[in-house]
């Protein structure tokens, strides 16, 4: 079998499906394979050596370069795969947030002050720790890095970080070495299509907080003003939360939606091109998720001011639902392509676990109490 170009530096081509693109040189193919861009089925073709035909990198002797660099891919795949379960660091963060919220909440219930309720409804506690464990998702969620050694738990921004060409700045830095010319074009389009979606989404998520903003106003005028000073204050301040959190996401919103829309601009040259989409693509990332947090956080407040029990069902099925999506399995990197039925003893990750713990204690409470 003839071997391409061998030791030398010169134009290579490549498929990607039923397209071919190139030149391009050996260092850009070697970065491009270890940014997970090619594989070592993909076919190539060389100038140099005019073959009739088209060769899989694994007979090339490209192949030979490739096998004595270190698989990052699946150095990578082991370390997610080592990532901790993250329910447990979720309930830690609700238990110490918990002991935080109650301080306030006892000082009310005692002492000798003006505004001492003396009995505050268990529910009002359910609903505190719920919103302490929704918090605490959050925390673990945002700081869950792959560079965070005390974080080290699966979390769909980690996996991104990890494995994500746009994300990670191994894989920025593998695309910035390869031929921007032949690919600049193919990106751009990809980035502005997404940024398309983007901004429709991030539009119905900002009408979304200023919904939220006018259901507080209305909530607002009907405050009942001769409830006990404890009952209303459980109430403003839920308020203040929610317009507080609504305003949050609908900021955070506009600035993703900023972010996206610049992408629409010609920049000049291929590399700052390529530097500003991404930077830009990130810049939109980070606000987007924490609107989004904010937005169903705000919903939450303004739901428990009606009723804390039906705002801890709120909170138990934003766990039951999005757990998945937010915390993936850490040996999902893995498992087999099409495969979704994995048994594990992780109980987070059952749905019904999960429906038990979203419904269970509300529902225990509302017959009780």
């Amino acid at each position: 079998m003839a071997e391409l170009g061998e030791g030398v530096e010169d134009e290579w081509y490549y498929t990607d499906g039923f397209e071919r693109f190139g030149p391009v040189t050996r260092q850009d193919l070697i970065s491009m394979y270890l940014g997970g861009m090619i594989d070592k089925e993909t076919y190539l073709w060389n100038r140099k050596t005019k073959a009739k035909e088209w060769q899989k990198l694994i007979d090339t002797s490209l192949n030979n370069d490739i096998v004595s660099i270190p698989d990052n891919v699946a150095y990578n795949v082991r370390e997610f795969s080592n990532c901790n379960n993250p329910i447990w660091a979720i309930l830690y963060n609700a238990a110490i947030l918990f002991l935080v919220f109650s301080i306030p909440i006892l000082w009310i219930i005692s002492g000798d002050h003006p505004g001492k309720a003396g009995f505050i409804h268990p529910s009002k506690w359910l609903f505190v720790f719920y919103i302490s464990f929704y918090i605490g998702m959050w925390i673990v969620y945002f700081n869950s890095k792959s560079s965070d050694k005390h974080y080290k738990y699966a979390t769909l921004r980690r996996l991104l970080l990890t494995f994500s060409m746009h994300w990670n700045e191994e894989g920025r830095r593998n695309i910035r070495n390869i031929n921007k010319s032949l690919i600049m074009s193919e990106k751009e389009e990809m980035y502005q299509k997404k940024a398309m979606s983007g901004i429709a989404a991030l539009a119905m998520l900002a009408s979304a907080s200023l919904l939220e903003l006018l259901s507080a106003n209305t909530i607002y005028s009907q405050l009942d003003e001769n409830k006990l000073i404890f009952e209303k204050s459980w109430e403003l301040t839920l308020l203040i939360l929610a317009v507080l959190l609504a305003f949050c996401a609908f900021i955070s919103f506009l600035v993703a939606a900023d972010a996206l829309e610049t992408l629409f601009n010609k920049f000049k040259g291929n590399e700052n091109t390529h530097k500003l989409m991404n930077h830009l693509y990130i810049t939109a990332v980070n606000p987007r998720y924490y609107g989004f947090a904010s937005l169903i956080g705000g919903a939450i407040f303004l739901t428990a001011i009606h009723s804390p029990l039906l705002a801890s069902i709120v909170v138990g099925l934003v766990f039951t639902i999005g757990y998945m999506h937010w915390f993936p399995d850490k040996d999902l990197m893995n498992q087999n392509v099409g495969v979704t039925n994995i048994e594990t003893s992780d109980l987070s990750r059952n749905i019904w676990f999960r429906l038990l713990f979203a419904l269970g204690p509300p529902v225990s409470f509302w017959f009780i109490f």
